[in-house]
């Protein structure tokens, strides 16, 4: 399924309020193509791929953070009304596109020199002994996006191309040495004013195969991902967003229909590290979340010009994938679905998904084919996984490596603490190997004192071995004083994993601050569903005696005589899951609560 279709484009055209894209494929019989060479068939730890389930009335649910296809356009949204015209544009100042008014999703290209802006510097991995070994750039692939377009460095409009494969040497894996990279930025223009809305950076191992089994766009020349000339189900055709979408045999991490070649999906080799370099002239800003653990970002600036660099280990996250016929449903989950829809009840924008076939009615689930396919990083996600766990004896479908690192749009960051959502800066970063996640940042207990973050997923992975977390939290220190009130003195913390039963896992936790940034992590705990849990305090600030004042009594001659200081005890006073620190020279507890 193609990533990043607009929501305005959607709400436009039919004034939904989530994203549901058919995507029409045809069964056919494999066709003969040429033979790559020694070409790899992914297993359930390189990717999960997804099945040909195509019948009527099947209602099935994917939890998955693969991603494919990801489009460049720039688009003159007043023709966006208009699905019988090409609302896309070549550059801003296209003769076809007139209007002051624009959206764009741009995967900006590779670095060609110094000076080039909005561009992918480098790519490399880190071995286990610390060698770094630069990627080169080999093409873009496919050759020529669909929409590709030219921006404008002035205005802050980056230029939108195809993802790129570079080739890394020392970091082979089952296909060889190639790793596709995306870098993406979607925003808008509007009367030459640019905003950066949402911002993606992910790198895949790949191997570069025939495609297999790839038809049914409904026109004579299937094309590129994007926004292109589709045919409805009824044959009349229209402008619109499509993808070359699932043959249930290949995770294509990308398609070259021109040329009938996939970027097939692989696994990262063991022990290594990505590291990314990218520059831009408009900055992600606030909070990031991604797929890699040990993360480290950097960044510097010149000339207004931000060069970020990210590096971390690729984790592994379970993909979990369960095929039902809607009438088979048990029917304690079936009432926690819309019926009309497909939907969980009560869903909000993280939910999605997407019919394999076209359905005459698609509010009849038992003629309807339909697959849920909720975002990775939301609230309705994590409850409609937990519905399905049992059902899927807490075990995983696939268990595929990856690497990514993305910003949170608006509906993710809502409610967080203020501290967070500076729109001027970086303020912090959470990655984890969870199924599902809560992406923004962590939710802070005033009661407890305690940074809050949730995450689900099967216990088991997909050969029945016990499935690990990872957790890593950066956060920029200045954040950390604002959230708790602190000064400058150093900060302590904390960090624990809470189960779904209320005890704590076992789990591996580091806490360390350096240049200006705090870094937390947890590693090895068990799942379903626990609780990361961040306690943060800080050290009273030490009591400096007032100087000594003379005695008003008689002295001895040549002798001062002070009074002596007053020393104060600190004392932690509990009442249910509050707590209260007392500082007095013969401090007390409250009413109500004792001394801990």
């Amino acid at each position: 399924m193609p990533e990043g279709l607009p929501k305005e484009v959607i709400k436009a055209k039919s004034g939904a309020s989530r994203i549901v894209v058919a995507l029409t494929i045809a069964l056919m019989s494999v066709a003969t193509v040429a033979s790559a060479d020694t070409p790899v068939v992914p297993t359930p730890s390189d990717a999960f791929i997804v099945p040909n389930d195509t019948l009527l009335g099947q209602e099935n649910i994917m939890f998955t953070d693969s991603y494919s296809d990801v489009a460049s356009y720039l688009i003159d949204t007043t023709k966006l009304q208009n699905d019988q015209v090409d609302a896309t544009c070549k550059s801003l100042s296209d003769s076809n596109c007139s209007s002051s008014n624009f959206i764009y999703q741009a995967v900006i290209p590779v670095c060609s020199s110094p000076g080039d802006v909005n561009c992918l510097e480098s790519l490399g991995a880190i071995n286990e002994g610390g060698t770094y070994n630069a990627g080169s750039f080999v093409k873009y692939f496919p050759s020529k996006a669909q929409n590709e377009y030219t921006g404008d460095a002035n205005l802050k409009v980056p230029s939108g191309t195809s993802g790129a494969i570079f080739s890394i040497p020392g970091a082979s894996h089952a296909g060889g040495s190639e790793y596709f990279a995306t870098v993406t930025l979607k925003g808008s223009v509007s009367n030459g004013v640019t905003s950066l809305d949402e911002f993606s950076a992910r790198v895949t191992p790949v191997q570069i195969q025939p495609t297999i089994n790839r038809s049914g766009c409904g026109l004579t020349t299937c094309p590129n991902a994007g926004y292109a000339l589709v045919q409805n189900t009824d044959g009349k055709q229209r402008w619109g967003f499509q993808g070359p979408g699932f043959n249930g045999l290949q995770s294509c991490v990308a398609n070259s229909m021109s040329e009938s070649l996939c970027a097939e999906r692989l696994s990262f080799p063991s022990n290594i590290r990505i590291a990314m370099k990218v520059r831009l002239n408009q900055n992600p800003t606030g909070w990031l979340h991604g797929r890699l653990s040990d993360p480290k970002v950097a960044l510097s600036t010149a000339s207004g010009v931000t060069t970020y660099s990210f590096e971390g280990q690729p984790v592994r996250i379970p993909a979990l994938y369960i095929s039902n016929m809607w009438q088979d449903i048990p029917e304690a989950i079936r009432n926690q679905y819309d019926s009309s829809r497909g939907s969980l009840l009560g869903c909000d924008w993280s939910c999605g998904g997407f019919s394999r076939i076209p359905v005459k009615n698609p509010t009849d689930p038992l003629t309807r084919n339909f697959t849920s396919q909720p975002s990775p990083s939301g609230v309705m996600g994590m409850k409609e996984l937990k519905l399905w766990l049992a059902t899927a004896h807490d075990k995983a479908t696939a268990n595929p490596s990856d690497w990514s690192i993305r910003s949170v749009n608006s509906d993710e960051i809502s409610g967080a603490n203020n501290c967070f959502s500076d729109k001027t800066k970086l303020t912090g970063i959470v990655t984890t190997n969870a199924t599902q996640y809560s992406a923004g940042p962590p939710t802070y207990n005033s009661n407890s004192g305690s940074l809050e973050y949730q995450v689900a997923s099967p216990h088991f992975d997909f050969q029945g071995a016990v499935f690990k977390g990872t957790y890593d939290l950066i956060m920029g220190s200045d954040v950390v004083r604002c959230v708790y009130g602190f000064s400058k003195t150093p900060i302590k913390a904390e960090i624990s994993v809470i189960g779904s039963d209320g005890n704590t896992e076992v789990a591996t936790t580091s806490v360390a601050e350096k240049d200006g940034w705090m870094h937390l992590s947890a590693n090895g705990f068990e799942f379903s569903s626990p609780q990361v849990n961040v306690k943060l305090t800080q050290d009273a600030p030490a009591v400096v005696a007032p100087a000594p004042a003379p005695s008003a009594a008689p002295s001895t001659p040549g002798v001062t005589v002070v009074k002596p200081v007053v020393k104060q005890l600190t004392i932690t006073c509990v009442k249910g899951k509050t707590s209260k620190k007392i500082t007095a020279a013969k401090p007390v507890c409250p009413s109500g609560f004792k001394k801990k």
